[in-house]
């Protein structure tokens, strides 16, 4: 009788094992073949600058023109613009109101998850140029940017 039910015993213990095995074993392929956060944020950085490409050069406004974009750095996706006749308005013109107004633009921008790009990790910069290439400035916009500390 005891061998009976130690064999049941041995056979019960050993399924408990190959059951827990298996589901730590599916738990840590699982965790293997997930992308890590880096290389989900280069993907979705090289997927815009790509899509953003397709489009380019594109007329923005009268002036800007979005020449073309770069994912950069792993989780950084930079776009160039160019702006016309920016001589003729120079002295007009801010670059720290631009940024005001990228900043909040991406600061409120949702993906497709529901969750803002910057939460995610990603940092947008911005490059503008006269249209023959010299520098007007740059700026970068992250999620520190949306809420900065007091």
């Amino acid at each position: 009788m005891w061998k009976k039910a130690r064999k049941a015993i041995y056979w019960t213990v050993g399924i408990f094992v190959v059951v827990i095995a298996g589901s730590i074993g599916k738990q840590i392929g699982g965790e293997l073949v997930k992308p890590s956060k880096a290389e989900t944020l280069r993907k979705l950085t090289t997927q815009a600058a790509a899509q953003i490409n397709s489009q380019a050069p594109k007329k923005i406004d009268e002036i800007t023109t979005l020449v073309r974009a770069e994912a950069t750095m792993g989780s950084k996706l930079t776009t160039f613009y160019t702006l016309e006749n920016y001589d003729s308005y120079a002295q007009n013109f801010s670059l720290d109101r631009v940024k005001l107004a990228a900043t909040q633009n991406a600061c409120n921008k949702k993906g497709s998850g529901g969750k803002s790009p910057l939460s995610l990790g990603i940092t947008y910069a911005y490059v503008y140029s006269r249209e023959n290439g010299s520098a007007i400035g740059r700026f970068e916009v992250s999620q520190r940017d949306c809420f900065p500390s007091k």
